[in-house]
């Protein structure tokens, strides 16, 4: 748990007693002015020697006293240290309170330095979690600072997806320049899936050119995340993806007829392509035809008579095979809500 994104709330207990207290007759002759006292530096925790040098359970307790939310413990300068403690839970507490004291700048820093995953997967947490739970406390340029350190340290991470589900957290406010670093990721199977995903929750306007080139990847979880990015992009990319409806690897049609689902009324134009895939033999790629077509909603009227078809044809292979076209007709009928799939619609003007 983030210790605190806000400013922590100081012990005023000793303010109040003075209030409280009744002056002497002494205590009320005029004061001299005196000069504005200057600051005394914070004295190190005497918990941190235990932290870095005490048996893992000691330094544990310790730890948690002096960064778990007890502001009235001073806080060390050299708390960017712990993060290189052995303690794994250090890492996160150290990582989370290390932004709430010194902000995104510490983050950067420390995320520059580091080469340690558990580290750099503490750090990346650490801004996750201020976006999704601190989200109304940001500084303005905070969203784009934070994607900076992030796709920052993305070309030397031996482990982005850290990295890459904390720019999901940031969402759009990432800004442009976090498009590109991650469409990189496109390129290794190993982070193919998630860079898709990412895209998908930054708005991948620039990039989507990029996705188009992974359509037909083998990989169907990679084919269901680019088909999110491309139709989440916010680009105009109906057209290119009524022509694809006519690929004859079945592997790019159903991602295209996706892509158009998240598309939603915008893809009323693809309605009579899609309405000839509904007598295609693959019996996934009819389901998510129909499932667009529902999307699409009440302009998708034309396609209803050769749903209807499908269904009873459906039917006849099993009781329940006809669901998702059910659900479809209910929702171009409007008698159900439109899905809408896109976990960050696109701003439309």
């Amino acid at each position: 748990m983030l210790g605190g994104c806000g400013t922590p709330t100081p012990n005023t207990q000793p303010q109040k007693a003075a209030e409280q207290a009744t002056p002497t007759p002494a205590e009320t002759k005029p004061q001299t002015p005196t000069s504005v006292a200057t600051p005394v530096p914070a004295k190190p925790s005497p918990h941190l020697p235990v932290v870095r040098d005490g048996p893992p359970k000691k330094a544990a307790e310790a730890l948690s006293l002096m960064i778990g939310g007890r502001f009235d413990i001073p806080l060390p300068p050299e708390l960017e240290g712990i993060l290189h403690d052995r303690i794994a839970q250090g890492h996160r507490w150290a990582a989370q309170d290390l932004y709430l004291v010194g902000g995104i700048d510490a983050v950067a820093t420390a995320m520059a330095k580091t080469k340690d995953d558990a580290i750099v997967d503490s750090l990346a947490k650490s801004i996750g979690l201020r976006f999704r739970l601190a989200r109304n406390q940001l500084e303005p340029n905070e969203p784009t600072a934070a994607a900076k350190v992030l796709t920052a340290k993305l070309a030397t991470a031996s482990d982005p997806h850290p990295l890459l589900s904390a720019l999901r957290d940031i969402g759009p406010d990432a800004g442009d320049a976090a498009r590109v670093p991650v469409a990189a990721l496109l390129a290794d199977a190993d982070t193919r899936q998630d860079a898709a995903a990412t895209l998908a929750s930054l708005g991948a306007d620039e990039t989507t050119e990029t996705l188009f080139a992974h359509l037909g990847d083998e990989d169907a979880d990679v084919r269901i995340a680019v088909a999110q990015a491309i139709g989440c992009s916010g680009a105009d990319v109906s057209a290119r993806l009524q022509e694809l409806l006519k690929s004859e690897d079945v592997r790019v049609q159903e991602t295209a007829v996706r892509a158009l689902a998240h598309l939603g009324p915008d893809a009323a134009e693809a309605v009579g392509a899609l309405t000839l895939l509904l007598d295609h033999s693959n019996v996934e790629l009819v389901g998510h035809t129909a499932h667009t077509l529902g999307a699409i909603g009440s302009a998708a009227k034309p396609a209803l008579p050769a749903l209807h078809r499908a269904a009873a044809t459906a039917k006849k292979r099993s009781p329940t095979a006809d669901v998702d076209l059910q659900i479809a007709i209910s929702s171009i009928e409007g008698n159900v809500e439109r899905p809408n799939s896109c976990p960050y619609p696109a701003e439309t003007p």
